[in-house]
């Protein structure tokens, strides 16, 4: 509990909306501050996790990873396999339907894991393409394997996003990246700076707060620095001069929030915090916070021209 209110100490205004009043829910890892005004969700780590004494390594510190080093896992086979089916799988649900003129543009992927979601499309509409990570295994496969304009080392929270790729684009893609991203008013104005006059910017998998998710990521070191509700994702766009395309809300279909049925140490303390949440929650609903499932959307914004 000492942590606990130390750590709601540490949010005692909303840095999104200014709101003072927050639902703390505990997690194995961390504790989770829900703006009950605006919904946005910020997370503060334990300085000591619980169960450490037990013979578990998820359970305890993993001081060898730190927040770029986790993502080695990017360059492994199954995960270049995944890349490649996600990016069709993509392209036939969101971007093929609107009719979007790929052919010969620019394309800039941001935080683009192994790159052969970029590669697909590069390859696929013969596209200029550039390429961002902050994990460099990531960027070591890149530049080995897929001949991209730029591969370029970038973090969402330290680097401005011009003076790593120099140039403008047609098309940018920023996928499962902006929950880790602390100040996104300033990453859309910096987005605008490096897209061409009507050119498009999408969004995906951007997550906003569950307790599904919440629980999900607990036993991760490192994870999503905030989850935003979509309209603070769309305003924020729209504040920095873009125009809103088309937005997708949707229910994450895979089984993500159950992966931690797959070992019992996963799964019984899965549900001591799911329990802890609800009790937290007290019957009340904050936006979609009491869902035990992942919520996430995908944005396509247009440039002023």
């Amino acid at each position: 509990m000492r942590n606990n209110k130390a750590g709601l100490a540490k949010y005692n205004s909303c840095k999104n909306c200014d709101g003072q009043s927050f639902i703390s829910i505990s997690t194995y890892k961390r504790f989770w501050h829900v703006c009950i005004a605006c919904g946005d969700a910020r997370p503060i780590q334990r300085e000591r996790y619980p169960l450490r004494w037990l013979p578990y390594d998820d359970l305890k510190k993993q001081i060898h990873l730190d927040e770029a080093k986790m993502y080695d896992y990017f360059t492994t086979d199954i995960h270049v396999k995944l890349a490649i089916e996600e990016a069709q799988e993509f392209h036939e649900r969101f971007v093929s339907p609107k009719g979007l003129p790929l052919k010969g543009k620019s394309l800039l992927d941001i935080s683009g894991g192994n790159g052969h979601f970029a590669k697909w499309y590069a390859d696929s509409f013969s596209m200029s393409t550039s390429f961002t990570e902050i994990n460099q295994s990531a960027l070591d496969y890149a530049r080995k394997h897929h001949g991209f304009d730029r591969v370029e080392h970038y973090d969402l929270n330290k680097d401005n996003l011009f003076d790593k790729v120099g140039r403008k684009f047609d098309v940018v893609m920023g996928r499962a990246c902006i929950m880790f991203c602390d100040e996104l008013s300033a990453f859309a104005r910096q987005l605008l700076e490096i897209t061409n006059p009507g050119g498009l910017v999408i969004i995906d998998r951007s997550t906003e707060p569950t307790l599904g998710t919440l629980v999900r990521v607990q036993l991760d070191e490192f994870s999503y620095h905030i989850l935003r509700q979509p309209n603070t994702v769309e305003q924020a766009f729209r504040d920095a001069g873009f125009d809103v395309m088309a937005r997708h809300d949707e229910t994450d279909p895979s089984l993500y929030v159950y992966d931690h049925d797959l070992l019992p140490h996963w799964k019984w303390i899965h549900y001591i915090y799911e329990i802890k949440g609800l009790q937290a929650l007290d019957g009340r609903r904050v936006f979609n916070l009491p869902a035990r499932d992942r919520r996430r959307t995908t944005f396509f914004f247009r440039a002023p021209i």
